[in-house]
């Protein structure tokens, strides 16, 4: 998707609003993800796997015949309701059959090929919309999702909870519609700040508070009105939970604006969209064998502590190289910054989702691996939504500062701020100094991505080490 944002924003003329094509999928796919840890408790893991591959379908499918983009919009909400629940259910299926110990090495097999998705992804999507147009990388998927569809219906099976409750009422209504209220009125807000609205505009200054106060509201459902909250206060208390939720979060929250941004700084560089996918190749290539390594040592060692450190140092070294980025750069860095920063994320995941499994009863881990994966999901969400509120208003105020505010100024600024595709026919002379503007707003972005992992890597140091089992029912006797 990365690769494909601003052919998309060329062809819709709509490059103010590109953070919603990121952002609108991952505030879908963090809505979906809390409930999704009671659902298939109440429903079972196949249902919800089905049913959530169908609505990822309809999304894609949708995203490759968009007419507009509020449809297209459209498409990737329906894509990320789908996505994000989906990727919660593998985890699940993963802490239903595999004990702790092991479940590192499980893991890690499970972001070898998440990785290996991302990796093709980013190439592919480039590649397809050099070829046939960025329509194709969306249809192309669509007959490979409903034989993952049917594959998920006839081959998953795993243990599924009874109750005599019937299942409509466990369900924690109020919870998920003040989490979905709150993310949705916060990201409104980050998206229109400064960019369609000034900041005191009265959306900004309605939709913020409007989603403090939801948060509130979600925060006292969960601690004192639900029976079965979607997201359980408690666990919070424990300082191995608190710390890999914090540590998932800021390290999405980073790596999602590195994500969305370095195709943009490469096509500055005038790259074109499938140069700037294969960028992700060795990204996603050090993701795999950071995440297989460290469940490989996980389940040999039963420690995490060592690789918590050094997927910290490697996220932050490559933060600090991408943040020193320049237009000059030579056009290997990228790809070497961004194998370290794969490396150290891969490693990360899989350490931060063993410690909090770790420390939480089996009981509570489908719910914890929901937390896990939804401030995950929330972390990405606001990446980008910040990321690309940085980098619309740096980018506006640099034209302005180089350009002036003329009215040949104000129509050149205008075209290039709704598609990237109108540089090429700027005047020659004036080129360069938009192309800095972009790099100015590129440069702010990772800076603040270079901030967030310092936050990282602050919460990765409350991690403490916990014992893991080598069975379900967690007993000593049997390790």
């Amino acid at each position: 998707m990365a690769t494909l944002l601003l052919p998309m924003t060329t062809d819709f003329h709509s490059l103010q609003t590109l953070s919603w094509l990121g952002s609108a999928f991952l505030i879908a796919a963090t809505a979906g993800i809390p409930p999704a840890g009671r659902l298939t408790d109440i429903f079972g893991r196949r249902a919800g796997a089905v049913l959530c591959n169908l609505i990822f379908t309809i999304g894609t499918l949708l995203c490759g015949l968009a007419p507009s983009e509020w449809v297209l919009v459209l498409g990737r909400v329906l894509a990320g309701l789908g996505a994000g629940p989906l990727r919660t259910i593998s985890s699940f299926v993963s802490s239903d059959l595999v004990p702790t110990k092991k479940r590192g090495f499980v893991q890690g097999l499970n972001l070898l090929f998440m990785g290996a998705g991302t990796a093709f992804g980013g190439s592919f999507g480039g590649w397809m919309n050099a070829l046939f147009g960025w329509r194709w990388a969306f249809l192309i998927q669509v007959p490979f999702l409903l034989l993952g569809t049917i594959l998920v219906f006839f081959f998953v099976r795993t243990p599924r909870k009874h109750s005599s409750v019937p299942p409509l009422r466990r369900i924690d209504w109020l919870g998920s519609i003040t989490l979905v209220l709150s993310l949705v009125l916060l990201l409104v807000g980050l998206n229109a700040g400064g960019n369609l609205v000034p900041w005191l505009d009265p959306l900004i200054l309605s939709t913020i508070p409007l989603s403090v106060l939801a948060l509130l509201a979600f925060v006292y459902n969960e601690h004192s009105w639900a029976s079965e909250p979607i997201l359980p206060l408690r666990l919070f208390i424990n300082r191995t939970f608190s710390a890999s939720c914090l540590t998932y979060f800021f390290a999405h929250m980073a790596s999602f604006g590195i994500i969305y941004f370095i195709p943009v700084y490469a096509q500055i560089k005038g790259h074109s969209s499938a140069q700037a996918g294969l960028q992700f190749i060795p990204q996603a290539a050090g993701n795999a064998v950071g995440a297989l390594l460290a469940g490989a040592l996980i389940r040999r060692t039963g420690k995490y502590l060592l690789q918590n450190v050094v997927s910290q140092l490697c996220l932050v070294i490559a933060a600090i190289s991408i943040y020193l980025l320049r237009q000059d750069t030579t056009s290997w860095c990228p790809f070497a910054y961004l194998a370290l920063h794969g490396f150290g994320f891969g490693i990360m995941l899989v350490v931060a989702f063993i410690a909090l499994l770790s420390a939480i009863p089996h009981s509570d881990q489908a719910v914890g691996t929901s937390a896990l994966i939804a401030l995950g999901s929330a972390g990405s969400t606001l990446g980008v939504s910040i990321c690309s509120t940085i980098f619309q208003n740096v980018l506006r105020k640099e034209l302005y500062n180089r350009l002036g505010d003329s009215d040949a100024a104000e129509d050149i600024i205008k075209r290039v701020r709704e598609s990237f595709g109108a540089l090429p026919s700027v005047d020659p002379t004036i080129r360069p100094r938009i192309e800095e503007s972009f790099m100015a707003g590129v440069h702010a972005v990772f800076a603040f991505t270079l901030a967030i992992s310092l936050l990282t890597l602050v919460s990765a140091l409350f991690v403490e080490q916990n014992l893991l089992h080598n069975n379900l029912s967690r007993t000593e006797e049997s390790d």
